[in-house]
């Protein structure tokens, strides 16, 4: 008898328990249903909020990483509208243009050599020409890729390498043909963009890279040096025989203006070294 009792309160606990499980079952799932419900809601009520135009260019975004097969490195997403010509010519990657110009700067450092070396009369003209086609790419593709919002990880590696590549080589050139008077504003560029590219490649690994970026003054002596170096590329050479030339009047004004980019290296420089001191002086 107590036997039976016993297995009659063991059922009806059993079955008790099975009927607060399927409660709960049906509780958790009820309770789904209707967060899913809302999350749904909420997200239509958000998006008649958002602008048809935000709407295209992410769907256009999403068209352009399917058509690429998920390896793009840049896609144009939140960028803006595509104007005439990237419509007229859709078939163009675009995204790779600024890119592409930085590949061109490369290019046309062993050609600068090649040229500047070339004496067939016009050998000045060619090399100024090319440099100051050079230092106009370093602007444009900076320009398009901040209008187009488009970045790689490479192109943003690459671009001040090619810089730095193609200042150094015409610095080197006119070194060469000028002498000392050349070389010495060369040697304090060239000495001030080894320790600072150093110092921000150190920062970089202590995750402060940004207290060295690039700032102001290290703007304007960029195109302050470019400049110089464009119109002293111009100059012919030698000049004994090219006196009444009108780019032989430019030797004096770039030199200066050389002169200029060597002290505006130092200052900006050591900008750049005051910001990174406390890190540098950490646990002495």
């Amino acid at each position: 008898m107590k036997a039976t009792t016993l297995s009659g309160c063991l059922t009806l606990l059993s079955v008790s328990a099975a009927t607060a499980n399927g409660f709960t079952i049906s509780t958790t799932s009820t309770s789904n249903t209707v967060a899913t419900s809302t999350s749904r809601r909420l997200h239509k009520d958000h998006l008649s909020n958002v602008h048809p135009s935000s709407i295209r260019r992410v769907t256009r975004a999403q068209t352009l990483l399917q058509e690429r097969g998920g390896a793009n490195d840049n896609p144009l997403i939140g960028g803006p509208e595509p104007g005439f010509i990237r419509r007229l010519l859709p078939f163009v990657a675009w995204h790779r243009v600024p890119d592409w110009l930085t590949y061109a700067r490369c290019i046309a450092i062993p050609l600068l050599a090649v040229v500047f070396y070339n004496e067939k009369g016009y050998d000045h003209v060619a090399s100024g020409v090319l440099f100051a086609f050079a230092s106009f790419t370093d602007w444009l593709d900076g320009f398009l890729a901040r209008r187009w919002e488009v970045t790689s990880s490479f192109g943003a590696f690459l671009d001040p390498v090619a810089d730095k590549l193609m200042v150094s080589t015409a610095l080197i050139l006119l070194s060469g043909r000028y002498g000392q008077i050349v070389a010495i504003p060369t040697v304090i560029i060239l000495a001030r963009e080894i320790a600072v590219s150093a110092l921000r490649e150190w920062m970089a690994q202590r995750g402060q890279r940004d207290s060295v970026k690039v700032g102001f003054q290290g703007k304007v002596k960029t195109a302050l040096t470019m400049l110089s170096l464009t119109l002293l590329l111009l100059v012919p050479y030698p000049m004994s025989g090219a006196a009444d030339d009108v780019l032989a009047k430019l030797y004096e004004p770039s030199l200066a203006m050389l002169y200029a980019c060597a002290v505006i290296t130092v200052t900006s420089g050591s900008v750049y070294f005051k910001a990174a001191w406390p890190v540098l002086t950490e646990g002495r």
